[in-house]
């Protein structure tokens, strides 16, 4: 497909991992994880219209999917601070030139944060089908299609250097929101530990405005590494800074409910 090509041409700006070219799932084509995803957000969008409205427990599912989740994320936070130097490599301007293991471990580390994103589609799956008022399985679907297209690219294309910062911070963020569904799944039982959730949303502002400055940084300087990326990075910080927000502003309003 020339046109297809075309377009992978455009984006990628002639930057390749060949190390990644036989992964599973990074070697598919582009439209092809972009119609995986149109029919991932369709489905989030229309789903409720469709599902009749039963009583649906997945509460041990939320728990032992959010254990997992935890455990994978709470694991991986001091692996990315340690091998990125708490985050300092990524905010080089110049061409990443890492050591050959440490660039195979980015390799591994980003495939693995895939997986993880791809695993974030059940929780779309659970909103879909419970209907909570509060919840927006929309909302959550948009969020994790840009950043499985943010990671797909990533690994593709450049697994080092500036992509670094958004998993490492995005880690952090998701181990603190599985904390909260570990706590929530037993049910009001434990909302007397549920009164962190405020500050989640807080965290998520303070990382979507530190990955936007980041990439801001990075565009206006002109920094090494495809900038197609940069600015995909830059507008999906943009909207979680909208997000968070609006969520702030309704935590305030509202009192607080076990979801």
């Amino acid at each position: 497909m020339e046109v297809s090509s075309r377009i992978e041409n455009w984006f990628t700006q002639g930057f390749y991992e060949a190390r990644v070219k036989d992964y599973f799932l990074i070697n598919i084509k582009w439209w092809q994880l972009a119609l995986i995803l149109s029919v991932y957000n369709l489905a989030a969008a229309y789903g409720p219209a469709f599902v009749k409205k039963r009583n649906y427990d997945f509460r041990p599912y939320m728990l032992v999917l959010a254990g997992l989740q935890f455990g994978v994320y709470g694991v991986g936070i001091p692996i990315m601070l340690w091998l990125t130097q708490f985050g300092t490599i990524a905010w080089e301007c110049s061409m990443p030139q890492h050591h050959p293991f440490l660039q195979e471990v980015f390799i591994r580390l980003g495939y693995t944060y895939l997986w993880l994103k791809i695993a974030d589609i059940s929780t779309t799956i659970v909103m879909i089908l419970r209907q909570k008022p509060n919840q927006n399985p929309l909302e959550h679907s948009i969020r994790n299609s840009v950043l499985l297209l943010v990671t797909f690219f990533g690994v593709k294309m450049f697994p080092k250097g500036y992509f670094m910062f958004l998993p490492s911070t995005d880690c952090l963020l998701s181990a603190f929101r599985a904390c909260y569904y570990v706590l929530a799944a037993p049910g009001t039982a434990f909302k007397h530990h549920l009164w962190f959730k405020k500050y989640i949303y807080w965290l998520a502002l303070l990382m979507g405005l530190l990955n936007f400055g980041h990439m801001y940084r990075h565009i206006t300087k002109g920094c090494a590494g495809p900038s197609s990326i940069m600015f995909v990075i830059l507008f999906h910080n943009l909207g979680e800074i909208v997000i968070s927000l609006k969520h702030i502003a309704q935590s305030v309003s509202k009192p607080h409910k076990v979801e």
